[in-house]
């Protein structure tokens, strides 16, 4: 797996107002994109990748 070509980054790392949880509350989930949808579900990623790119 070559992590070099997408960033890293933790969902911790985001401004509050960006992270999916956040903009699920205060925007509905209409403004989410799929991958944000699910990384609520999953809750953690796995090594190298946040749970936004594991969704």
């Amino acid at each position: 797996m070559n992590n070099s070509a997408k960033p890293i980054y933790r969902i911790a790392d985001l401004a509050a107002d960006e992270r999916p949880r956040e903009r699920l509350e205060r925007l509905g989930a209409g403004a989410l994109n799929t991958a944000e949808l699910l990384a609520i579900l999953l809750r953690v990623g796995v090594p190298g990748e946040n749970a936004v790119q594991v969704g």
